[in-house]
């Protein structure tokens, strides 16, 4: 790498710069090399606006929306009283509901743990939203209260519909579409064992895509789909 910086005319901080092994295998070569250039080794790093650990698990990224979004909870459990419904769903739409989105297809990586713990946030904050007890159904508040607002695992299904909708329209050779048979339209997926690769965006995008219904899955409009 320092090598194509150096012939491009750039420079590489190597202060700046970190990098990570990915897996079990020890690398003691790569380990003694990258120290003597100075390099930090990390287990996990913010990139691109996610936090990446060597094992892919997600747990860093999910405790980092733990923090972030349960301190706008907290405030607006302060000013909760003091706002109407409107301006209150536009508060978390802004400081809640914009983490949950931003993070793309990478919730779907996420544990059921994780899961669990940020849907327990979202609802304590639609419930301050919405003005309802805190004991308050979460199956209703969904389906009578917040019909507009998604549930954490809905954010996930849908960021990977629209990514695998992406990849469908602009590089279809990534994912083959069925063209006889009683599965016709659909994608062709493969199987993993491995929990890493199971929620691969070539294993799963397939997988939740083909549940849609065939009116919605041959639309070949991007924003349409949308």
């Amino acid at each position: 790498i320092n090598k194509y910086y150096t012939s491009n005319g750039l420079n590489l901080n190597a202060g700046k710069s970190k990098y990570m092994t990915f897996g079990f295998t020890s690398h003691e070569d790569l380990d003694s090399f990258m120290k003597s250039n100075g390099i930090e080794k990390v287990d996990s790093i913010k990139y691109l606006g996610a936090i990446v650990d060597s094992k892919l698990k997600m747990n860093d990224h999910a405790d980092h929306l733990v923090r972030r979004i349960s301190q706008s909870v907290n405030a607006m459990n302060i000013i909760k009283n003091h706002l109407p419904t409107n301006l209150l769903l536009q508060f978390y739409n802004a400081f809640i509901g914009s983490h949950l989105f931003s993070s793309g297809f990478l919730m779907c990586r996420l544990n059921a743990g994780d899961v669990n713990r940020l849907q327990r946030i979202q609802n304590k904050s639609l419930k301050m939203v919405f003005g309802v007890d805190k004991r308050f159904s979460t199956e209703t508040l969904f389906v009578e209260v917040a019909v507009n607002v998604l549930p954490v695992i809905g954010i996930a299904c849908f960021n990977l519909l629209l990514l695998t909708k992406k990849y469908v329209l602009t590089s279809a050779e990534d994912f083959e579409v069925i063209n006889e048979g009683r599965r016709k339209g659909q994608l062709k997926f493969t199987r993993f064992r491995g929990s890493v690769l199971a929620n691969d965006l070539a294993c799963l995008g397939p997988k939740v895509y083909n549940q849609l219904p065939v009116k919605i899955r041959e639309i070949n409009k991007y924003n349409l789909f949308k």
